[in-house]
Formats: structure tokens, C-alpha cells, sequence
């Protein structure tokens, strides 16, 4: 039978697993190991050459004081024994219950190939939409074994497919995937207030190395939503589309772009990330989503303004509407042919370096400035 690479190294882990012990301990054993190792070998070559009764009887007795000592190391040592091999049987459970997680899936190929990409080490990146894969085998599902021969490179699964025909039998582990729960954790509750038509969910996505991401986010009256989800990426194993994200690791997020810096830094420094989740279920609800995706990309600011700010600029948006409203006469006029007048053209006067000040809008309308001091 042989070891994969993951046994061989638990394997030399539990070798190397050690229980601490005084240095006063550790010498006594070790020294009368020794001593009894030496005494046993000395009396099996003492009865092995000599056939003289005396000689035999001092063979005989190096043989039992030998065994006496390595007794008492035994005893000694003891606790560290047991732990040892309970160490050992754990572990070696531990390898069976891992063996009975292992996924099996058929797939037919119908000879056409099996519609995923995977890298060097067998990991699932990437799965074709409606390919023979689709819903069976998701990103980061780790392959290892197709049809009745284990493979660890991609030569050798390649191999192992041609062989197989029109069904494949593939036996994988179910990788790093995104899990999400209804239960949102007693922390993060403090971050939003439940409404009528939405269902919460605390969602974590893990990463893995080369499958993509797949989410698109928009923000509407300072909500974050997700507008597009990739089929077969790691977002759309949890997240859907029309989803309010509520925050990004704890951090509440009204903004796309701080939702995407939060999400990248994430990615990268933890290799996942986690989210609340506001979901649309009512009819109301899933309009308000539909209103928010669609929305035009001229929205009020992220960041209110102060009342005093709003009220100048709605003060000159109305100005700016009027003037637009009203036609005003031009700077000439259409000279009369009967005659000069009062309908003639006023000259206009235009002189260089001369400047005017032109107020657009101001915040003391109908009010008098207060002097100040200098």
C-alpha cells in the first residue's frame, strides 16, 4: 500500500510528537536503556559461543538484568506510551474519517471533454456553465482520483480521463467554498436594523487561488448591492443578486469603492471574507432592489451635505431654471431701417483689463453682513 504525500508527513508528525520531560528523566532513561540493550545483546552472544554451564548462567543473567532494565524504563515512561499510542490510533482515525469525506460524482462526457480547468495541484478554478460539470463540481473542489487511479499531476489525470470513455468517476474533495447561515453572529447585529420583506444572512467566502471572484456591486442612497454575479465563481455560492451587502469583516460599507478596497484587502491577507447580508424576498422588497439596480449614476452624494450647503445650491439650481425659462433680449438690437431713435443699436462698449465681479450665489441673501475684525 503506499503513502500519499499528506500521510507521510502525519505520519513523521506523529513521530516527532513529544510530551515534555525533566533533563534528570531524560538521562535516566536513556542511560539505562542503554545499559539494558547492551546487557541482553552481551548474554545472547555468551550463550550463542559459549557452551560452558557457568558461562551460560552469566549469559543467562545479563539477558534478565537486561530485561529488568528496559522494564523499568517501560515503567518510567509510561505515560508517554499510552499518549503515544493514542496518539497514533487518533490519527489514524483521523485518516479514515477524512478517506469517508471524500465526494464521488459520475460524469458524462459524452467524449466531449469534462468543461472545468484546474491548476498544477488538481484544485478546480474554473467550471463551464452548462458543461458535463455544471452543478456537480464547484471551484476549489480538490481532485483526487478519476475512475480507479489516483492522480496527483495534471498529465496524469488527463491520462486517466482518455482512459475512462464517455463516464468518468471522479472522486474529489469538496474545497474551500463559501458557507452562509441565517444566524448572524450577536456582534455584527448592532450594524443594521431588520425591515419587513428581507431575510439576514452572515455569508464567509473563501478564496482560492485562481478561480475568480465573479461580483459586481453598485451603491444606491448609501447601500452597497450586488448588480451581477459570475456563474461558477465564488460569490454566486452565497451571494445572489439584488443582495444589500451590510458590511465587509465588521466594517459597515455605504460606498462601492470602499467595498471593493475592503473586499481586495481582505482576500489578500486572510484568503477570505465574511458579510451580512440583507436579501429581498417580498414583492416590495424586491422592487425597492430592482429600483436600486437600475437607478441612474447621478445619485445624491454618499456623504450628506450640510443644511446650510443644501440650501445654496437648491437656491441657485432655481436661479439656473428661471434664467433658463426666461428669454432675454439680446446685447444688440436690429437696427431701424426709418430711422435712428430711440430703437437704434446702443454701442457696445467693450474695454480691455476692465473687470467685473459676478456673484453666482451667496448665503446672506436679504440679510446684512456683519462686520468682522481683522
Amino acid at each position: 500500500m503506499s503513502l500519499s504525500s499528506g500521510s507521510n508527513l502525519r505520519l513523521t508528525a506523529m513521530i516527532q510528537k513529544k510530551t515534555p520531560s525533566s533533563p534528570g528523566t531524560v538521562l535516566t532513561v536513556a542511560g539505562l536503556f542503554v545499559v539494558g540493550i547492551t546487557l541482553v545483546l552481551s548474554g545472547i552472544i555468551v550463550l550463542c559461543q559459549q557452551s560452558e554451564q557457568p558461562f551460560r548462567i552469566c549469559g543467562s543473567l545479563f539477558i534478565g538484568f537486561g530485561i529488568s532494565m528496559l522494564l523499568i524504563c517501560a515503567l518510567l515512561q509510561r505515560k508517554n506510551i499510552v499518549k503515544y499510542i493514542e496518539d497514533l490510533n487518533q490519527d489514524f482515525l483521523q485518516s479514515s474519517e477524512e478517506k469517508e469525506r471524500h465526494e464521488e460524482v459520475i460524469i458524462e462526457t459524452n467524449n466531449e471533454g469534462l468543461g472545468m480547468r484546474v491548476d498544477e495541484s488538481l484544485h478546480i478554478i474554473e467550471i463551464t456553465k452548462q458543461g458535463p460539470c455544471d452543478g456537480k463540481l464547484l471551484p476549489g473542489d480538490h481532485i483526487i482520483q478519476i475512475g480507479n487511479r489516483t492522480v496527483q499531476t495534471v498529465d496524469e489525470a488527463r491520462e486517466a480521463i482518455e482512459a475512462a470513455g464517455a463516464t468518468v468517476r471522479i472522486v474529489f474533495d469538496r474545497g474551500l467554498q463559501s458557507t452562509a447561515q441565517d444566524n448572524i453572529p450577536a456582534q455584527y447585529e448592532s450594524l443594521f436594523k431588520r425591515r419587513e420583506g428581507f431575510t439576514y444572512h452572515y455569508v464567509q467566502i473563501n478564496y482560492v487561488k485562481g478561480c475568480k471572484f465573479g461580483l459586481g456591486i453598485k451603491h444606491f442612497q448609501n447601500n452597497v448591492i450586488v448588480s451581477r454575479i459570475d456563474p461558477g465563481s465564488l460569490a454566486a455560492q452565497s451571494l445572489q443578486e439584488k443582495d444589500h451587502i451590510i458590511d465587509i469583516n465588521g466594517i459597515k460599507v455605504t460606498d462601492k469603492e470602499v467595498a471593493r478596497s475592503l473586499l481586495v484587502r481582505a482576500l489578500k491577507k486572510k484568503n477570505y471574507v465574511s458579510m451580512c447580508i440583507e436579501r429581498p424576498v417580498s414583492g416590495k422588497a424586491t422592487e425597492w432592489a430592482d429600483d436600486a439596480i437600475n437607478a441612474s449614476q447621478m445619485q445624491p452624494p454618499s456623504v450628506a451635505m450640510a443644511s446650510d450647503v443644501r440650501e445654496i445650491a437648491a437656491r441657485q439650481q432655481q436661479k439656473m431654471r428661471e434664467a433658463m425659462e426666461t428669454k432675454k433680449p439680446g446685447i444688440m438690437k436690429k437696427i431701424n431701417s426709418k430711422g435712428g431713435g430711440s430703437d437704434a443699436a446702443k454701442i457696445v462698449k467693450i474695454a480691455p483689463g476692465e473687470k467685473h465681479d459676478v456673484i453666482i450665489a451667496s448665503d446672506n441673501e436679504g440679510k446684512q453682513l456683519r462686520h468682522v475684525k481683522e
